[in-house]
């Protein structure tokens, strides 16, 4: 039998629990995992509406409230709290602000939402299953991103519940499908392929995401980062990438090859530093990444690869040259720490880093030269190969 709550029951109820009231059926106090306390009342097939937080209402107050409310549902009076959606995404955006959650990590979900869940001004209680299940079956094609658009709706209808401006989460019953691990590679005649349409200016590609490619074949970046560019971060042949545009929060500075270096010394930054603004937004970083990308895949003909894959493509060039350069920063004592990180290698220092940078620019010369065929023990993907040549370049990079 379900004892009455009191208040010293309500003030020790621990994170995660729920407490029903035995005095008042269907009344009850909800904890969440984090230790917030909500009093809700329970409107039938599992539908929960928030009343309000604890201490700001009170037990009494709480329990008044939620006899009123079953009353009027007996009555047939009763209508069910909930907010529009675009209120309540608005709400959400502001709420993850104040959680003080990266502003481009804020704009990303903004972006998601709008783009794949156009529910408009329909309330929050009126959205299905089904409703939810229809957009992102429109996904079906690009995985990653229903992946991606998932976890947000499901965060949405979360923080929604705990603040009491939804009854259910219609979205916690859908599962993430497991997503097959990107292993793709791009071979030296596809990467000529992608630079040389990169670099033909009688294409309709916009300049600045040509320049963004070919950096992210030489430097092995991630898109985001290297399209936020600013020159304030530039210093001669060393990037630093502060911790509010890296991905892991940190910090991030390496060094860059002679290729690179001309590239950027090509690019006017505009009055905000940026190197790479948005089209008709001079104070945000490049956008329109799939419809460029779509262009850049008929131009070049290379098909299956996404800009990331450049990144994966760049370590394994990079991990090669610096298999070699263990032997020479030995002989030189020159201490170096590096460790596998999933597809990719981390190194800490800068000297193994230019290492592998020199190696990779020295192959991206002989590639983008059409000279290949020419280049002995030319780098296979999957394969630790890597001609002694690459070592030298490095020194003069």
């Amino acid at each position: 039998m379900r004892s009455t709550l009191t208040e010293n029951a309500v003030r020790a109820a621990q994170p995660g629990s729920m407490l029903w009231d035995g005095s008042l059926k269907h009344f009850g106090l909800r904890v969440a995992p984090g230790g917030t306390k909500s009093f809700v009342v329970l409107l039938g097939s599992g539908r929960r509406q928030a009343i309000g937080r604890y201490p700001t209402i009170k037990l009494a107050d709480a329990r008044a409230k939620a006899k009123r409310i079953l009353a009027e549902r007996t009555l047939g009076r009763h209508q069910a709290s909930s907010v529009g959606w675009q209120t309540a995404v608005d709400k959400f955006l502001d709420a993850r602000r104040a959680a003080q959650i990266k502003d481009r990590t804020v704009d990303q979900y903004r972006c998601i939402l709008e783009r794949y869940f156009g529910f408009g001004r329909t309330k929050l209680s009126e959205i299905t299953k089904r409703d939810i299940s229809a957009k992102l079956e429109k996904l079906n094609r690009v995985p990653s991103q229903k992946a991606h658009a998932l976890v947000v709706i499901k965060m949405v209808f979360r923080w929604a519940l705990h603040e009491g401006y939804a009854e259910i989460d219609t979205a916690a019953s859908f599962k993430r499908p497991k997503q097959n691990k990107r292993t793709r590679v791009l071979s030296d005649v596809e990467l000529k392929a992608v630079w040389e349409a990169c670099s033909d200016e009688a294409n309709e590609l916009p300049c600045r995401f040509r320049t963004i490619v070919k950096l992210l074949i030489l430097t092995g970046q991630r898109r985001g980062e290297t399209g936020a560019l600013r020159s304030s971060w530039i210093d001669g042949d060393t990037i630093t990438l502060p911790c509010e545009i890296t991905k892991n929060a940190r910090a991030h500075r390496f060094p860059v090859g002679s290729l690179a270096r001309d590239l950027l010394s090509k690019v006017r930054p505009n009055a905000q530093g940026l190197l790479f603004p948005a089209r008709g937004r001079p104070d945000r970083a490049f956008s329109g990444w799939s419809t460029c990308k779509r262009l850049l895949d008929r131009l070049s003909g290379v098909a299956d690869w996404t800009l990331h894959d450049l990144r994966r493509t760049y370590s394994m060039c990079t991990r090669s040259s610096r298999a070699i350069g263990r032997e020479m920063s030995r002989a030189s004592r020159c201490r170096k720490r590096s460790a596998s990180c999933g597809s990719y290698g981390s190194v800490s220092d800068t000297s193994a880093k230019r290492l592998g940078i020199g190696g990779n620019c020295a192959r991206s010369r002989i590639v983008i030269s059409r000279k290949a065929r020419n280049w002995p023990m030319a780098y296979v993907p999957g394969s630790s190969a890597v001609s002694s040549r690459a070592v030298v370049a490095s020194s003069e990079t």
